[in-house]
């Protein structure tokens, strides 16, 4: 699944922290990609929006076999949205 979002780099970083995710070890200190169980998220910034990646690792063979679609992945893409703007109210 992917979306086009007008949000903050940073605040998303700190709801995807929130909501349990991690940064991939592998790809450095500064990854934008984020993984919490099977679901993998992968966020690229562009000017004034992020673009933001999320699909669910169905086999954990080397060879990556991923699901794109689903309800299970527009629910996790909407408490991620959630933690966002929870976030977005503090500051």
């Amino acid at each position: 699944m992917r979306r086009e979002l007008f949000l903050d780099l940073h605040t998303l970083e700190k709801a995807l922290e929130r909501r349990g995710y991690r940064r991939r070890a592998l790809a450095g200190p500064f990854s934008l990609e984020w993984r919490k169980g099977g679901y993998h998220v992968i966020l690229n910034p562009r000017p004034h929006k992020v673009i933001l990646r999320i699909h669910y690792d169905s086999d954990p063979s080397p060879f990556h076999s991923v699901r794109t679609k689903g309800r299970d992945l527009e629910a996790e893409f909407k408490r991620i949205i959630r933690e966002y703007k929870r976030l977005r109210s503090v500051e």
